[in-house]
C-alpha cells in the first residue's frame, strides 16, 4: 500500500489563518482539523512509521522527502476546496466564498513567496559559505 502524507505546507498555515478570521470562523469551525497531524513534526518519518506500525502494518520502507512544488496556486487551491474538508463552502453565502477563496488565494501566494525568498536567501548562504570554505582551502599563491 502506498500513503502520502503530507507535513510541512504552507497550505496547512493559511488554512489556521483563515479559520481565525472572524468572517469564516463560524463556518469553519474547529481550526485544528485544517492543519495536518505532522505538520509541526520534527521527525514526521519516524512519526508516520511508528502510527503505521502501531495499527498493525509492517513498514517496507518509507522517506521523508522536501519538495519544491512548483504546481500552480490556482490549481492546486481549486483543488483543495473542492474537497470535503472545504464542505463548509457550501453554507456560506455566495459573496462570501468568492471573499473566502480570494483571500485563500492571496494569502498562500503571499506565504509562497515568502518561503520561495526563504529558501533562495538560506541557498545564497550556503553559497557563500562554501565559497568561502573553498577560498579558505586554496593555496595563498591562487588567492587575487
Amino acid at each position: 500500500m502506498l500513503i502520502l502524507y503530507i507535513v510541512h505546507h504552507s497550505f496547512f498555515e493559511v488554512s489556521k489563518i483563515m479559520a481565525q478570521d472572524e468572517r469564516y470562523a463560524s463556518y469553519m469551525g474547529d481550526k485544528a482539523k485544517y492543519v495536518g497531524s505532522l505538520q509541526y513534526s520534527i521527525q514526521p518519518r519516524e512519526e508516520i512509521i511508528e502510527i503505521l506500525e502501531n495499527i498493525g502494518f509492517q513498514v517496507n520502507h518509507c522517506s521523508h522527502r522536501i519538495l519544491n512544488y512548483k504546481d500552480n496556486a490556482e490549481t492546486f487551491l481549486s483543488m483543495v476546496t473542492s474537497q470535503c474538508t472545504f464542505n463548509f463552502l457550501d453554507d456560506m453565502p455566495n459573496n462570501l466564498r468568492v471573499e473566502f477563496k480570494n483571500e485563500l488565494a492571496r494569502k498562500f501566494a503571499e506565504i509562497r513567496a515568502k518561503e520561495y525568498a526563504d529558501i533562495i536567501q538560506n541557498n545564497f548562504k550556503i553559497h557563500n559559505v562554501e565559497k568561502e570554505k573553498n577560498r579558505d582551502d586554496m593555496p595563498i599563491g591562487l588567492l587575487h
